[in-house]
Protein backbone atom coordinates (compact mmCIF):
# COMPACT_ATOMS: atom_id res chain seq x y z
CA UNK A 1 0.00 0.00 0.00
CA UNK A 2 3.07 1.98 0.75
CA UNK A 3 3.15 2.54 -3.37
CA UNK A 4 0.03 4.71 -2.93
CA UNK A 5 1.70 8.43 -1.99
CA UNK A 6 4.53 7.61 -4.48
CA UNK A 7 3.47 10.67 -7.28
CA UNK A 8 5.20 10.20 -10.74
CA UNK A 9 8.12 13.42 -10.94
CA UNK A 10 6.21 13.80 -14.27
CA UNK A 11 3.46 15.12 -13.29
CA UNK A 12 5.27 18.56 -12.28
CA UNK A 13 6.55 18.37 -16.10
CA UNK A 14 9.92 18.78 -15.28
CA UNK A 15 11.51 15.43 -16.14
CA UNK A 16 13.02 14.70 -19.65
CA UNK A 17 11.69 12.17 -22.35
CA UNK A 18 14.10 10.05 -21.23
CA UNK A 19 13.23 10.08 -17.85
CA UNK A 20 9.44 9.99 -18.54
CA UNK A 21 10.47 6.83 -20.58
CA UNK A 22 12.36 5.16 -17.47
CA UNK A 23 9.29 6.00 -15.05
CA UNK A 24 6.82 4.25 -17.73
CA UNK A 25 8.99 0.98 -17.82
CA UNK A 26 9.38 0.87 -14.17
CA UNK A 27 5.41 1.23 -13.24
CA UNK A 28 4.99 -1.56 -16.18
CA UNK A 29 7.50 -3.84 -14.05
CA UNK A 30 5.52 -2.63 -10.96
CA UNK A 31 2.68 -3.81 -12.96
CA UNK A 32 3.66 -7.39 -13.79
CA UNK A 33 5.42 -7.63 -9.86
CA UNK A 34 1.91 -7.13 -9.10
CA UNK A 35 0.05 -8.99 -10.76
CA UNK A 36 2.45 -12.09 -9.96
CA UNK A 37 1.85 -11.00 -6.10
CA UNK A 38 -1.86 -11.13 -6.83
CA UNK A 39 -1.76 -14.48 -7.86
CA UNK A 40 0.36 -16.05 -5.23
CA UNK A 41 -2.09 -14.24 -2.87
CA UNK A 42 -4.97 -15.60 -5.18
CA UNK A 43 -2.95 -19.22 -5.06
CA UNK A 44 -2.87 -19.30 -1.37
CA UNK A 45 -6.68 -18.40 -0.67
CA UNK A 46 -7.57 -20.95 -2.91
CA UNK A 47 -5.01 -23.57 -1.54
CA UNK A 48 -7.17 -22.33 1.97
CA UNK A 49 -10.25 -23.02 0.24
CA UNK A 50 -10.75 -19.45 0.53
CA UNK A 51 -11.87 -16.63 -2.18
CA UNK A 52 -9.63 -14.31 -3.48
CA UNK A 53 -11.32 -10.89 -1.66
CA UNK A 54 -12.02 -8.63 -4.87
CA UNK A 55 -11.75 -4.93 -2.75
CA UNK A 56 -8.03 -5.84 -2.74
CA UNK A 57 -7.65 -6.79 -6.12
CA UNK A 58 -9.70 -4.15 -7.42
CA UNK A 59 -7.99 -1.46 -5.11
CA UNK A 60 -4.24 -2.51 -6.51
CA UNK A 61 -5.44 -2.54 -9.60
CA UNK A 62 -6.99 0.68 -9.96
CA UNK A 63 -3.86 2.22 -8.02
CA UNK A 64 -1.01 0.80 -10.18
CA UNK A 65 -3.38 1.96 -13.64
CA UNK A 66 -4.15 5.47 -12.50
CA UNK A 67 -0.23 5.69 -11.71
CA UNK A 68 0.23 4.23 -15.12
CA UNK A 69 -2.24 6.68 -17.14
CA UNK A 70 -0.33 9.96 -15.38
CA UNK A 71 2.81 8.49 -16.58
CA UNK A 72 0.95 7.68 -20.25
CA UNK A 73 -0.17 11.18 -20.10
CA UNK A 74 3.07 12.89 -18.66
CA UNK A 75 4.59 11.28 -21.56
CA UNK A 76 2.46 12.23 -24.05
CA UNK A 77 2.79 16.08 -22.86
CA UNK A 78 6.48 15.83 -22.60
CA UNK A 79 6.48 14.54 -26.20
CA UNK A 80 4.05 17.39 -27.85
CA UNK A 81 6.66 19.64 -25.92
CA UNK A 82 9.34 18.21 -27.63
CA UNK A 83 7.87 18.68 -31.43
CA UNK A 84 6.58 22.02 -30.45
CA UNK A 85 10.28 22.89 -29.59
CA UNK A 86 11.51 21.29 -33.06
CA UNK A 87 8.74 23.32 -34.44
CA UNK A 88 10.28 26.36 -33.10
CA UNK A 89 13.80 25.38 -33.51
CA UNK A 90 12.88 25.04 -37.14
CA UNK A 91 11.08 28.26 -37.81
CA UNK A 92 14.03 30.23 -35.95
CA UNK A 93 16.63 28.92 -38.16
CA UNK A 94 14.33 29.61 -41.29
CA UNK A 95 13.96 32.78 -40.19
CA UNK A 96 17.43 33.31 -39.54
CA UNK A 97 18.41 32.58 -42.85
CA UNK A 98 15.79 34.14 -44.18
CA UNK A 99 16.95 37.54 -42.45
CA UNK A 100 20.82 36.95 -43.86
CA UNK A 101 19.31 36.64 -47.29
CA UNK A 102 17.53 39.54 -47.51
CA UNK A 103 20.46 41.73 -45.62
CA UNK A 104 22.70 40.92 -48.45
CA UNK A 105 19.82 41.79 -50.99
CA UNK A 106 19.34 44.86 -49.26
CA UNK A 107 23.12 45.55 -49.73
CA UNK A 108 23.04 44.78 -53.17
CA UNK A 109 20.38 47.12 -54.58
CA UNK A 110 22.86 49.91 -54.02
CA UNK A 111 24.81 47.98 -56.98
CA UNK A 112 21.86 47.63 -58.75
CA UNK A 113 20.98 51.17 -58.59
CA UNK A 114 24.54 52.39 -59.87
CA UNK A 115 23.60 49.39 -62.91
CA UNK A 116 20.10 51.77 -63.76
CA UNK A 117 22.64 54.52 -63.97
CA UNK A 118 24.96 53.09 -66.24
CA UNK A 119 22.25 51.96 -68.64
CA UNK A 120 21.08 55.41 -68.71
CA UNK A 121 24.17 56.41 -70.27
CA UNK A 122 24.70 57.60 -74.17
CA UNK A 123 27.16 55.49 -75.41
CA UNK A 124 27.26 57.78 -78.91
CA UNK A 125 28.35 60.66 -76.46
CA UNK A 126 29.70 59.12 -73.54
CA UNK A 127 33.61 58.95 -73.87
CA UNK A 128 34.59 55.21 -73.59
CA UNK A 129 36.69 56.12 -70.40
CA UNK A 130 33.78 57.15 -68.78
CA UNK A 131 32.20 54.03 -69.54
CA UNK A 132 34.67 51.77 -68.06
CA UNK A 133 35.00 54.53 -65.25
CA UNK A 134 31.46 53.61 -64.56
CA UNK A 135 31.88 49.34 -64.80
CA UNK A 136 34.94 49.51 -62.17
CA UNK A 137 32.66 51.52 -59.86
CA UNK A 138 30.05 49.19 -60.18
CA UNK A 139 32.85 45.93 -59.56
CA UNK A 140 34.27 48.00 -56.70
CA UNK A 141 30.72 48.93 -55.14
CA UNK A 142 29.91 45.17 -55.27
CA UNK A 143 33.14 44.00 -53.76
CA UNK A 144 32.89 46.44 -51.08
CA UNK A 145 29.57 45.34 -50.34
CA UNK A 146 30.46 41.42 -50.53
CA UNK A 147 33.78 42.17 -48.63
CA UNK A 148 31.85 43.29 -45.60
CA UNK A 149 30.89 40.18 -45.15
CA UNK A 150 33.82 37.79 -45.51
CA UNK A 151 34.15 37.74 -49.48
CA UNK A 152 38.00 38.74 -50.69
CA UNK A 153 39.56 38.34 -54.16
CA UNK A 154 42.41 36.11 -54.91
CA UNK A 155 44.82 38.07 -57.16
CA UNK A 156 48.52 36.80 -57.09
CA UNK A 157 50.86 39.00 -58.59
CA UNK A 158 53.50 38.45 -61.08
CA UNK A 159 56.83 36.49 -59.20
CA UNK A 160 53.86 35.53 -55.84
CA UNK A 161 54.81 32.03 -55.00
CA UNK A 162 52.23 29.50 -56.40
CA UNK A 163 50.36 28.11 -53.70
CA UNK A 164 48.24 25.03 -54.32
CA UNK A 165 46.14 25.64 -51.41
CA UNK A 166 44.60 29.23 -53.37
CA UNK A 167 46.00 28.69 -56.82
CA UNK A 168 45.72 26.48 -60.24
CA UNK A 169 48.07 25.83 -62.07
CA UNK A 170 46.82 25.74 -65.87
CA UNK A 171 49.93 26.00 -67.92
CA UNK A 172 53.93 25.74 -67.39
CA UNK A 173 56.03 28.16 -69.30
CA UNK A 174 59.30 29.08 -69.26
CA UNK A 175 60.10 32.59 -67.74
CA UNK A 176 63.17 34.61 -68.17
CA UNK A 177 61.98 37.44 -66.06
CA UNK A 178 60.14 34.96 -63.09
CA UNK A 179 61.48 32.46 -61.28
CA UNK A 180 60.47 28.82 -61.31
CA UNK A 181 57.77 27.93 -59.60
CA UNK A 182 56.49 31.29 -59.70
CA UNK A 183 53.28 32.92 -61.04
CA UNK A 184 54.23 34.44 -64.64
CA UNK A 185 50.56 35.47 -65.42
CA UNK A 186 47.07 35.51 -63.76
CA UNK A 187 44.17 33.76 -66.39
CA UNK A 188 41.46 34.47 -63.69
CA UNK A 189 41.04 36.01 -60.03
CA UNK A 190 39.62 33.03 -57.41
CA UNK A 191 37.57 34.06 -54.64
CA UNK A 192 37.58 33.08 -50.90
CA UNK A 193 34.38 33.21 -48.06
CA UNK A 194 36.14 33.99 -44.62
CA UNK A 195 38.57 30.43 -44.81
CA UNK A 196 36.51 29.00 -47.47
CA UNK A 197 38.46 28.76 -50.83
CA UNK A 198 35.01 29.26 -53.06
CA UNK A 199 37.30 29.30 -56.46
CA UNK A 200 41.31 28.91 -56.96
CA UNK A 201 42.58 31.73 -58.58
CA UNK A 202 43.47 30.18 -62.25
CA UNK A 203 47.61 30.80 -63.19
CA UNK A 204 50.60 30.43 -65.47
CA UNK A 205 53.70 28.99 -63.40
CA UNK A 206 57.16 29.68 -64.32
CA UNK A 207 58.30 26.07 -65.27
CA UNK A 208 61.49 24.36 -63.98
CA UNK A 209 60.04 24.10 -60.62
CA UNK A 210 57.44 20.21 -59.30
CA UNK A 211 54.26 21.74 -58.34
CA UNK A 212 51.99 20.26 -55.42
CA UNK A 213 49.34 19.31 -58.57
CA UNK A 214 51.77 18.08 -60.88
CA UNK A 215 53.09 15.62 -57.64
CA UNK A 216 49.53 14.25 -57.16
CA UNK A 217 49.09 14.04 -60.77
CA UNK A 218 52.19 11.32 -61.01
CA UNK A 219 51.12 9.83 -57.94
CA UNK A 220 47.92 9.23 -59.64
CA UNK A 221 49.43 7.77 -63.03
CA UNK A 222 51.86 5.42 -60.68
CA UNK A 223 48.47 4.08 -59.22
CA UNK A 224 46.83 3.13 -62.45
CA UNK A 225 49.68 1.43 -63.71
Amino acid sequence: MGRRHAEPEAANGGESLDALHARLDELMGERVALDLELHDVRKAFEELGQPVPEELVELDTAELMAKLTEAKMAHQRALADFQNYQRRQFDNERRACDGAAADVVESMIGVLDTFDMARKMDLKTTPPEMVMQGIEMIRGEMLRVLGQRGFAVIEPAKGEQFDPNVHEAMQQVESADVEPGCIVELVRPGYRMHERIVRPAQVIVAAGAELDAGDDEGADDDADV
